[in-house]
């Protein structure tokens, strides 16, 4: 490195005599980094001296500064963000460097006493060798990138697209997705660079990274595939959702139908006992205003002929028969009315029975398919008709209501037969034939 800022400043601070500065101030030194694992090695080449050091993060070690002051300190270096700072604890206070990586240039910071030199940057003479740490814990993949200068993190799921920042490499934004491909781990990152990717595997103790840019056809073609498998998926999930809201609405429909059914039905007959109640109130009004008459002209004629009993016994006398005449009633006697009461039995007899059967008329047994699965709605017996046909010695079971037959049994010649039925069961009323030969 050339052209360093306060150098003699700095050389002054450590002790270094005037010649060794002059023939240092003209050297070309050459700075090397390397790391094995978590173990660096800081090389500082030139024609004149070359002095190295090895160390680990976070770890004191003691170091002798050989080939510059020769002095013994105990040296620390750790990550400060993406700078190696190293504090350099001994007979000088305040010492130590920092070093640090923008672009392809490598910076120095050199301070001691107060005094810091400042080198200009220089072109990274040795490639580093990095460290690749894959973790588990899960289904989370932890992958950590590790070399002198530069960390780099990147957590994922297994086939989730994630949005992943390259900082440190080439600073860029892309969606990323990492899947297997047999026992290959195969990355794929879209964005501004077409083709990018990578892909790891290993070789028995060893662990291989491809970067891909061509042979991505494969891995193209299934994420496609999949794609269109989800796509059809979510079409599907979107398609039940319909199917639901229009089996339900239909449901509804249905349900409607049975109550306006039953609202009709329940008007019809609230509309007879109405009109049963009227007709025979009106009959008995009439009868009532006839029977108020006849009673009111009975009580007339009563009334004339007690006054003609009161009468003077000449004129009683003389008036007899015709008193007697009119003491003859011709109106018949009342009779008490019948059949005026409302027929309770007629609207309230069997009344569920009733309606149920005249339901009956109104259901249709149909089936629904549809285009992923065949759905049958099967019937279910709610009322059997059994006749028994002794002299044939068989017993036939059939719908009461239309007459459609489901079975015939034999009955076993012998002298007596029990009816056995198991279940919740009601007999409902039914006209019974009976054929006597």
């Amino acid at each position: 490195m050339i052209s360093n800022i306060n150098f003699d400043g700095y050389m002054v601070a450590i002790d270094i005599d005037f010649a060794t500065r002059k023939i240092a101030g003209m050297l070309k030194t050459q700075k090397v980094i390397e790391q094995d694992g978590d173990l660096f090695t800081m090389k500082t080449l030139s024609t004149f001296r070359n002095y190295y050091s090895s160390f680990k993060i976070g770890e004191e070690f003691e170091e002798v500064t050989k080939g510059l002051d020769n002095r013994k300190c105990k040296s620390m270096v750790n990550w400060d963000g993406e700078r190696m700072v190293c504090v350099q604890t001994g007979e000088k206070r305040n010492r130590g460097w920092t070093h640090w990586i923008e672009g392809e240039h490598l910076y120095l910071e050199l301070c001691c006493e107060g005094q810091v030199l400042t080198s200009p940057p220089g072109k990274i003479a040795s490639l580093l060798k990095p460290q690749k740490v894959i973790e588990q814990e899960g289904d989370v993949f932890t992958m950590k990138t590790v070399n002198t200068f530069r960390r780099y993190d990147s957590s994922f799921k297994m086939g989730e697209e994630f949005e992943e920042f390259t900082k440190g490499l080439d600073n860029r934004r892309c969606q990323t997705v990492v899947s297997w491909d047999g026992d290959k781990m195969v990355c794929v990152q879209k964005g501004e660079k077409k083709n990018r990717g990578w892909t790891h595997w290993i070789e028995g103790d060893r662990l291989h990274l491809e970067k891909l840019r061509t042979a991505l056809a494969p891995l193209q073609k299934k994420l496609k595939a999949f794609n269109a498998v989800k796509l059809s998926c979510d079409q599907t999930a979107e398609h039940i959702k319909s199917q639901a809201q229009h089996t339900e609405r239909q449901i509804k429909m249905e349900f409607e139908k049975l109550q306006q059914f039953l609202k009709d039905e329940e008007a019809a007959r609230l509309t007879a006992v109405r009109e049963e109640e009227q007709e025979k109130s009106e009959k008995m009004k009439d009868k009532i205003e006839k029977m108020t008459w006849e009673i009111s002209s009975l009580s007339k004629q009563i009334s004339a002929i007690e006054q003609e009993l009161r009468a003077e016994d000449v004129s009683f006398l003389q008036s007899y028969k015709d008193t007697q005449n009119k003491a003859q009633c011709t109106l018949a006697d009342p009779k008490k009315v019948s059949g005026a009461l409302i027929d309770v039995a007629k609207h309230l007899g069997n009344l569920k029975y009733r309606v149920w059967e005249k339901m009956l008329g109104t259901v249709q047994y149909t089936s629904v398919s549809s285009s992923q699965a065949a759905c049958i709605l099967q019937r279910k017996l709610q009322s059997v008709r059994v006749q028994l046909d002794w002299g044939n010695k068989e017993v036939a079971f059939s719908d009461p209501n239309n007459n459609t037959p489901f079975c015939t049994v034999h009955i076993p010649s012998t002298d007596r037969v029990f009816p056995f039925f198991s279940g919740s069961l009601r007999i409902c009323p039914m006209k019974v034939s009976v054929i006597v030969e």
